[in-house]
């Protein structure tokens, strides 16, 4: 079994993919919320209602919901399909390195330094 101050980076490296997964999940739900709010006009739910709740709108310049309607925030997937939002793909990308983390941090000290 290895020492645990070998599996420090791999711990280091799940806890970033952990917070990687939340930020761009909540970004993802805010993307399909704004979406949402664009395309029904006769919704409760507002531009301006999305806005005031978003816990990364800190007024000015910046505010997660503007990102979200940008073009440059999500990427078309072919004719007749919803835009995909970038965050979806950044979401995949820390569920993998955050399952790689996992998956060696489980397996052995000596299986480890075979591959290096």
């Amino acid at each position: 079994m290895s020492t645990p101050s070998n599996n420090k980076p791999l711990l280091i490296i799940i806890l970033v993919s952990l917070i990687g997964m939340g930020l761009s999940a909540y970004l993802t739900t805010t993307h399909f919320q704004v979406q949402k709010a664009e395309h029904a006009a006769d919704t409760t739910l507002s531009i301006e209602d999305l806005k005031a709740s978003s816990a990364c709108d800190v007024g000015g310049n910046t505010s997660c919901v503007e990102v979200a309607r940008s073009k440059w925030a999500k990427v078309n997937i072919g004719a007749d399909r919803p835009e995909l939002p970038l965050s979806a793909l950044v979401l995949g990308f820390f569920l993998t390195t955050g399952l790689l983390g996992f998956l060696a941090l489980r397996g052995s000290e000596e299986r480890r330094a075979q591959t290096v």
